[in-house]
Parts: structure tokens; sequence; C-alpha cells
């Protein structure tokens, strides 16, 4: 029996459209140009995402060391020894994190803020003196602010000794020098993070390699600036108005 209506008038002529290999490769490319053209646009902007939560990072802890100066007769935080105090002990109270019954930070506890996101390998300790718990500690101080600055003892310097505020650095990114978690002597252990040095090169070293990568510092008066190139490694001059070098007052 023959159905009522023919239908195959309709499929007379007519071909399945199939893409040729040409068109395929030409569809490929355009993908992959448009990749190309996007990707680092993306990552530039997660970078930028990354170092703003930085900056964030650094100003709470920027608030929190001036409560600590408030509360103790105005001196700065402490370098600490890394088994009886820290510097990062001093300030977690302020930062909303509480202490164990020893007074420090506990290994098994996470504290984001002292953590960088683009830093791969914060600084840690396992031991029960963890500086800053299992994920460790992205930033360190200047260690002649925070030490003595004749000799570099455990504790810190008084506010009222420091004539610029504004210019003297207190917090920044730690390089993967075997940068201690809470002390800086010298800026060869500070590094460049936004975006990263390769391998995770020092200041000085990034700088020789001509890498221009950004760093951010908290100074004293709490406010946080990015720093590129030699602007941290400059003259012998500049470094004492930066550093805070012992005969600096």
């Amino acid at each position: 029996m023959k159905p009522s209506k023919d239908y195959s008038f309709q499929c007379a002529g007519m071909k399945r459209a199939r893409f040729t290999l040409i068109e395929l490769l030409v569809v490929i490319a355009i993908i992959a140009i448009l990749a190309a053209i996007l990707l680092p646009a993306l990552n530039s902007a997660r970078e930028r995402g990354r170092a703003a939560s930085c900056v964030n990072n650094l100003k709470q802890m920027g608030s929190a060391a001036m409560q600590y100066s408030n509360d103790n007769e105005d001196w700065t935080l402490p370098r600490g020894d890394n088994s009886t105090f820290t510097l990062t002990w001093c300030i977690a109270p302020y930062l909303g994190y509480q202490l164990n019954t020893y007074k420090q930070l506990a290994t098994t506890g996470e504290y984001p803020i002292f953590q960088c996101p683009s830093d791969p390998d914060p600084q840690w300790s396992t031991s029960s003196q963890s500086m800053a718990g299992k994920n460790g500690f992205s930033y360190i101080a200047n260690g002649y602010l925070v030490s003595d600055s004749s000799n570099l003892a455990n504790w810190g310097t008084k506010l009222s000794k420091i004539k610029n505020h504004s210019e003297i650095f207190y917090l920044f990114e730690a390089g993967n020098y075997g940068a201690m978690s809470f002390l800086l002597n010298e800026h060869v252990r500070a590094g460049y993070r936004h975006p990263i040095a390769p391998g995770g090169e020092t200041v000085t070293a990034a700088v020789t390699s001509g890498f221009t990568g950004g760093m951010n510092i908290m100074h004293v008066d709490g406010h946080v600036g990015d720093f590129r190139g030699r602007t941290v490694t400059g003259a012998a001059a500049d470094l004492g108005r930066q550093w805070y070098h012992a005969d600096y007052r």
C-alpha cells in the first residue's frame, strides 16, 4: 500500500553537508589564534586579582602591626626567634586568629591572610613552633626594623626613632632564597611575585637577569606600594632610606 502522499520529491537533489579538511583546518587555526590572543589577557587579569588580594593581606597586617605598637609602648613588631615567639604570633590576635595554650599558632591551622595567592611555596615549619600554620607564611619583615638595628637582636624598633614612616619598608613578599619567615636582613631575600620571577628568583637575581616583575611592600605608615625592578635595589643612599640601616635615624 502506497502512502497517501509522496514526499520523495522533497529529497531529490539534496546532499548531506560536510566540512572539508581545509575548512576544518581553518576553523582550528582561528580558534588557536583567538586562544593565543585571549590567554595572556586572561592570565594578566587573574594575576591582577591575585596581586590585589596580596595588597589586601598586607594592609590587614599593617593595621594589626599598628595596633600591636599602640599596645606595646610604640615598639614595632619583633623579629622573634621561631621558638618562644615569632612575628606572626604577635599580630595573629589582631587579625582574628586565636593562639593555642602555648601562645602560638596551631600547626594544623589555616591562616589565609598570611598567604599570597601567587606564592607557590610559602615558608612554613612542621615543628610545634610553626610560624604560620600548615600553609605557611608568604611575607617577611625588614630585619633592620623588626630587630635591634645595630646587632639584629630579637626585639623591634621604637616608631618614634623613625623619621619617614612612609618610606621605610616593613613587610613584603619573600623570595625562594631560604628566606626566614620572620626576618629580612638584606634585600636579597625578597622576591618578585606579580608576576613571579622565573624560578622564584630573588630581587637581586631577577634584576641582574633583566626581570622587572612586581613586589608589594607595606611601609611603616601602613600603606602598600607596588615596586618594580631596581627601585628596591637602588643606590646605597636610597637603601638607607628604604631599609632603615643602623646609622639611619
